[in-house]
This record gives C-alpha cells, structure tokens and sequence, in this order.
C-alpha cells in the first residue's frame, strides 16, 4: 500500500512540474518557449484548462503526502517507541542507596588486573 501511493505521489509531483511550465506567463510567452499563437488550445483556453488540471493534481499530491505521513506515522511510530521502551526495561537497575564505584576506584582495579596478569601482555610493544 505504501509503496503504490509513494509511487502515484512522485507521478502527481514530475505532472505537476511538467504543467506549470507548459502554462503561459503574464507576457504571453510559455516557460518552454512560445507565444499564445503557437499555444495547442488557442490563447486563452489553455491557461483555463491547464490550471484546472494543475490545481486537481496539487490537490491529489496533498492528499498523497497526507496519506503518506499517516501510514508512516502508523507503520514506524509504535516501533520506536516500544524500542526505547524495551531498552529503558533491559537497563541494569541500581537499588536505591548503592554506591557506585567512583571514575579512580575504576581506574586502580584496571591497573590492578593489568599488573596480576603480565604474561597476557606482548613482550615486544610493536606487534
């Protein structure tokens, strides 16, 4: 279902480029060149029926950008929310009154372990 509407809505949005400038401007001339002489619908025809069909296709292009953002909105919207609900269950709890080690009790139980174990360490630095 999305893939179709995001597909009408790229058609309605390259439709909606192509007849805004095939419309005429005010100096008679069109965005592609041409006077309203070489207009298909004669001079003041084509202007009435091209704006006619340009404000239906903005219509439908609104309407698809609003269905769009619904579908997203429904389709993405819960996932998110029940990911970072899920992550904030699975954090480590820390009961009330426990003390955490501080950032230097961290560091001495590091070098600890580091100084307990040094046939872990390579002999020579550059391997």
């Amino acid at each position: 279902m999305y893939s179709i509407i995001l597909t009408i809505h790229v058609l309605l949005a390259l439709s909606i480029v192509v007849l805004i400038l095939l419309q005429q401007s005010k100096e008679g001339a069109g965005a592609l060149g041409g006077g309203a002489s070489e207009s298909f619908f004669g001079s003041r025809g084509s202007f009435s029926l091209l704006m006619k069909v340009t404000s239906f296709f903005v219509a439908l292009f609104f309407t698809t950008s609003m269905g769009l953002a619904m579908l997203t909105k429904n389709d993405f919207g819960s996932d998110i929310n029940s990911n970072v609900i899920k992550e904030q269950q699975t954090a480590p709890q820390v009961e009330d009154g426990t003390q955490l080690p501080s950032f230097e009790e961290q560091q001495q139980e590091i070098q600890q372990q580091d100084s307990a174990n040094p046939d872990d360490l390579p002999s020579n630095p550059d391997e």
